[in-house]
């Protein structure tokens, strides 16, 4: 599981950056707000990026952002109804953390619209989903979660089997009835999908 790359910018591609880390070259999906920062460092430049590690049935993606607090804030979102990576990339590429809480506390059907693949009826229940969370949101916003989140294989397991749609409780269930505790990420995935 990546949860961060540090290493050279290659080049841009449409929405995402090419950065050689380790002898290997990644492609992750930037925000535009991150995208804009790379572009101005341009090509040869030293480049770190927090990383969500995103698996689904089809395909791995990496998405990467400028701090921990950004990237939680996209893991929030991903977790609402009806939100996918994509989706939510493009939202955070219009609208930073504070601006989408304040426009959804505020009801602002319209402004969230003008975001690309956003209808009235995707605003309307990212407003209900964002302020029913409103509390997590203002807590990720305050910045209580400096630098990389503490994360245990254990935690980037859930972490996946949650994006794969298994719901919480199920996973922890899974987890339990495990009688050799699994030493990596990739341990506990394949381990909790044999009792799932």
């Amino acid at each position: 599981m990546i949860s961060g790359i540090q290493g050279t910018l290659v080049r841009l591609g449409a929405s995402s950056a090419f950065v050689l880390a380790g002898g290997l070259e990644y492609e992750v999906y930037v925000p535009l707000s991150v995208y804009d920062a790379l572009e101005k460092q341009g090509s040869g430049s030293d480049v770190h990026l927090f990383v969500h590690h995103h698996f689904s049935q089809e395909d791995q993606k990496l998405f990467g952002f400028a701090d921990a607090s950004e990237r939680e804030v996209f893991r929030e979102l991903i977790r609402l109804q009806g939100m996918g990576p994509a989706l939510a990339l493009s939202v955070l590429s219009h609208y930073d953390g504070p601006r989408l809480l304040s426009s959804c506390e505020s009801g602002d059907v319209q402004g969230l619209t003008q975001i690309p693949r956003v209808g009235k009826k995707t605003a309307e229940r990212l407003i209900f989903e964002i302020t029913s969370r409103k509390e997590r949101f203002r807590k990720l916003l305050a910045g209580q979660r400096k630098g990389p989140a503490p994360e245990t294989e254990q935690d980037l397991a859930r972490e996946a089997l949650l994006q794969l749609g298994y719901r919480e409780a199920a996973i922890a269930e899974a987890f339990k009835k495990l009688d050799a505790k699994p030493r990596t990420a990739s341990e506990w995935i394949t381990s909790s999908l044999r009792v799932l």
